[in-house]
């Protein structure tokens, strides 16, 4: 279950065929996670799906990350019980 939103800011392009978007993870009520570059290096052959796909691939990971994040905070203020 999703619990967070993805925005990006707009492309910008530099002079090694790359475009780069800036990706803040949020949860719903408003609290920023993080946020961090996603680079795209674009082909000639590429259309706006394409690096669209490109960037869905560069952020497939953010969801394992919020949940990581999320179960770490419900550890938080317990005490290891180790014997």
């Amino acid at each position: 279950m999703e619990n967070y939103t993805i925005t990006f800011s707009p492309f910008i392009a530099n002079n090694t065929a790359q475009i780069t978007t800036t990706a803040m993870v949020a949860l719903f009520d408003g609290e920023v996670l993080w946020d961090e570059p996603v680079v795209i290096a674009v082909r000639a052959d590429m259309v706006i799906t394409d690096v669209e796909q490109a960037v869905k691939q560069a952020v497939s990971g953010f969801d394992a990350r919020v949940n990581a994040i999320l179960l770490a905070r419900s550890f938080q203020g317990t005490t290891p019980n180790i014997k």
